[in-house]
Parts: C-alpha cells; structure tokens; sequence
C-alpha cells in the first residue's frame, strides 16, 4: 500500500521512459573544395563544395546562403547532398583569372544555412567565409 492510502494488498508500477537528446549545436563547415586559401585554382572550375559536419536542411542551402564575390556572370546553380553533407555551388561561366574569391556560407541576417534540427551555422554567431585565387 502507498503511505496515506487505506487500500489493502500491495501495488507495483514499472514506467518505461525513453530519453532523446535534443541537438542544440550549430553545425559548422568541415571542409572546402578548393580549400580556403589555395591558389592558382583553374578558371574553368566546374563548381565550389562545401562539406558541413552535420546534415543541412536543404531548403536553407540556396543562392541566398550561399554567395561567391566578385558575381560571375549567369545564374549560379546551389544543391545539396544529403549523404554526403555536400552543398555544391555551380558556377554559370568561367571566373576570371588571377583574382581573389570570397565564398560566403550565411549565418546572420534574415536567411541562414541551418541543420535538420533548425540550429544555425556556426550558432548564428558568425558567417563562414573563404578565399581563394584563380590561376593568372
């Protein structure tokens, strides 16, 4: 019987209770094709592969998350893999020789790159940024 209860005989509970850990880390970028800071990188390169370290929500991985500076002329086309953790940033034309790209992954602002669990890139602190140069 339970203390306070009048009821005869004695009662048994068992409760099963199953515990989820809630993921409330941003993801990062884990690498990058080219890498930050490479060089002499070909002017006909077909695309820019960012790989994060967790699985990305696809509709947040857009031209709008995404940018390459100075703009190439044409449309760029951005998809994401989810097997691999790959965006790919496909580039409309040729870049233009011996010059510096910054590639921008968007953490702040109004549109953001996020994780399958809605936290932001890089915990919305900072936008992820690398450079690389063209071969002349």
């Amino acid at each position: 019987a339970y203390p306070g209860n009048s009821a005869a005989g004695s009662s048994s509970e068992f409760f099963t209770f199953t515990v989820t850990e809630i993921d409330v880390t941003g993801p990062t970028v884990a690498s990058t094709t080219p890498a930050a800071g490479a060089t002499s990188i070909a002017v006909d390169t077909a695309s820019i592969e960012i790989t994060f370290d967790d699985d990305m929500l696809a509709s947040t991985i857009t031209t709008t998350t995404i940018t390459l500076s100075p703009a190439i002329v044409g449309t760029p086309i951005v998809s994401y893999d989810v097997g691999s953790k790959k965006a790919f940033y496909f580039l409309p034309a040729e870049m233009a020789a011996d010059t510096l790209y910054t590639v921008t992954v968007m953490a702040t602002g109004g549109t953001v790159a996020t994780d399958t669990d809605g936290n932001v890139l890089n915990e919305g602190t900072t936008d992820h940024t690398f450079v690389f140069k063209t071969a002349p």
